[in-house]
């Protein structure tokens, strides 16, 4: 296709979009435009389904639902482009810079082309038909751009600089972001379900209501207490075992069950007040959770994983934490005590039980205003963690860092 041709379909578009007579919308369907220049062009709703638009330049261009399924945009320019409700399903963008560019409800889940030409292109969306293509815009430049309410299924979002993006409500479930960059973005309320997250960079980033199910964001880089995710988060088994022992609870042990949840993983949780009261939670993750105010009295939750989790007035009283990992956890007014024991009358047995934190990992965490009372903590790692206002009054400090500090005073 010449120049002069692009040209002349590019006034009768513009006729068309203004109703006059002669205008006729741009079809660019399976055409080679490679390198092309569509510089602030108005091509609203003009189709471009499985063109090669390699290198091709789109600055400040308006597309606006235009047609780009299954089309090659590899190392093309959309800088500042208006792509809202656009159609980018199977759409190859690697390396793209799409900087500043609107992408508002834009379409970029996976779609394949089965045939056509340049009369008239025939597609199949996911299975239908064939195998389907994923969107591809691994390593593309999409900082500052606006995606709310985007669909993102499965693209291949990998490598890709996409700072300070905006992606509320927008669904990335399945989507592979990899060792991209996400710093300060917006994924409020967004689907993340199953997302591949692995070495992203999340600093800075808002969280706040994303579904993340199945998310592992272990590798992430990302700020403490940034995300948390409701128990619809997890599978239908951990939401039955915890409504089961809240019911547990709430009715004395005549109805539902005790919760029984060794090893699992229930990292950034959010059971901020939840009654965990005798619960198993020996071995489980609960790494960046929210747990502020939550009850875990004679819990068992030995080699338990706190890390970076928030416990700030937690109550941990009679607790089995020996060997479990609060590195970094904020435990501010947290209770440690030991829990007078009581018989099957409730009468008091004139001794307690006292929390066991025998060599748990206490380090870096912020135990200020605690109340430890009694607390066996003999050989914890304490380096570097903060019990300043805590009330250790008679617990067991042997081999602690607290305790040579005590010693030296």
């Amino acid at each position: 296709m010449t120049p002069q041709e692009i040209v002349e379909i590019l006034k009768k578009h513009e006729a068309w979009l203004q109703n006059k007579g002669g205008g006729q919308r741009a079809n660019f369907s399976m055409q080679d435009l490679r390198g092309s220049s569509f510089v602030r062009a108005n091509l609203q709703s003009a189709r471009f389904s499985g063109a090669d638009l390699t290198n091709s330049d789109f600055t400040g261009a308006d597309l606006r639902q235009a047609d780009f399924f299954a089309t090659t945009l590899n190392s093309s320019i959309l800088l500042n482009a208006n792509l809202e409700n656009a159609d980018l399903r199977g759409a190859k963008m690697k390396d793209a810079i799409l900087d500043g560019a609107n992408l508002k409800n834009a379409d970029l889940r996976a779609g394949a082309l089965l045939s056509g030409d340049s009369k008239g292109v025939n597609f199949a969306e996911g299975s239908k038909g064939g195998s389907s293509s994923r969107a591809d815009l691994s390593g593309c430049s999409m900082k500052d751009v606006k995606a709310p309410g985007a669909m993102f299924t499965g693209a291949n979002l990998a490598n890709a600089n996409m700072h300070n993006i905006n992606l509320s409500g927008a669904n990335l479930s399945g989507a592979v972001m990899m060792n991209s960059n996400m710093g300060g973005a917006v994924l409020q309320g967004a689907q993340m379900a199953g997302a591949m997250m692995d070495g992203v960079n999340l600093k800075g980033a808002n969280l706040s209501g994303a579904k993340l199910k199945d998310v592992n964001l272990d590798n992430a880089d990302i700020d403490a207490g940034a995300v948390t995710k409701t128990m619809d988060d997890f599978g239908a088994h951990i939401q039955d075992v915890l409504r089961n022992h809240f019911e547990w609870k709430q009715s004395d042990g005549r109805r539902g069950k005790r919760a029984d949840l060794p090893n699992e993983d229930l990292s950034q949780i959010d059971l901020a007040g939840a009654n965990l009261d005798g619960a198993n939670l020996h071995g489980t993750k609960l790494v960046g959770a929210k747990l502020t105010g939550a009850s875990f009295i004679m819990a068992d939750l030995s080699m338990t994983e706190f890390q970076n989790a928030d416990v700030c007035g937690a109550d941990f009283s009679g607790a089995n934490l020996r060997k479990a990992n609060l590195t970094g956890a904020d435990a501010t007014g947290a209770k440690f005590n030991s829990v007078p024991l009581r018989d099957h009358n409730g009468a008091f047995l004139g001794r307690d039980w006292s929390t066991n934190m025998m060599g748990a990992i206490l380090a870096g965490a912020n135990f200020a205003k605690a109340e430890m009372k009694g607390a066996n903590m003999m050989d914890a790692n304490t380096v570097g963690a903060d019990f300043t206002g805590a009330d250790l009054s008679g617990a067991n400090l042997r081999g602690t860092e607290v305790e040579k500090i005590q010693q030296q005073a």
